[in-house]
């Protein structure tokens, strides 16, 4: 009996490989003939086009400015913004905020100038429908 469960046990364990997660049925597109996914149609149907905004320079500017501003708030040093470049929190910038800073020196006494200059700033007024 002991031999039989050992054995049962080891087939158990042998066929226990890699779990593979099962695939979406595809079915033929009835325009083009090739086949897609059901997950890809049913996302498509009735769904409108999304808008994407381009980020601009003044908005990327903003954004790694803030960065600039949350890494110095985390800085232990007790060196003067104005003493300390952006680039120095590597910690803090996302990768296209360290290559702006390379590009773009500024200190982070500057980016602090910069968010509060934009958050002052008023909104532009949106255009009147037509």
């Amino acid at each position: 009996m002991h031999k039989l469960l050992s054995a049962c046990l080891f087939l158990g364990l042998v066929n226990c490989g890699e779990v593979k997660q099962q695939q979406p049925p595809r079915i033929p597109d009835e325009h083009t003939g090739r086949d897609s996914d059901i997950q890809e149609q049913e996302k498509d149907e009735g769904a409108e086009p999304v808008e994407v905004k381009e980020e601009t320079a003044e908005d990327k500017k903003l954004a790694c400015c803030k960065q600039c501003v949350q890494g110095m708030e985390k800085d232990r040093t007790g060196d003067a913004a104005e003493k300390i470049p952006c680039s120095d929190f590597t910690a803090d910038l996302e990768e296209r905020c360290r290559k702006y800073f390379v590009k773009s020196p500024m200190t982070a006494a500057e980016a602090k100038t910069c968010v509060a200059a934009r958050e002052t700033a008023p909104e532009p007024a949106a255009p009147a429908p037509p």
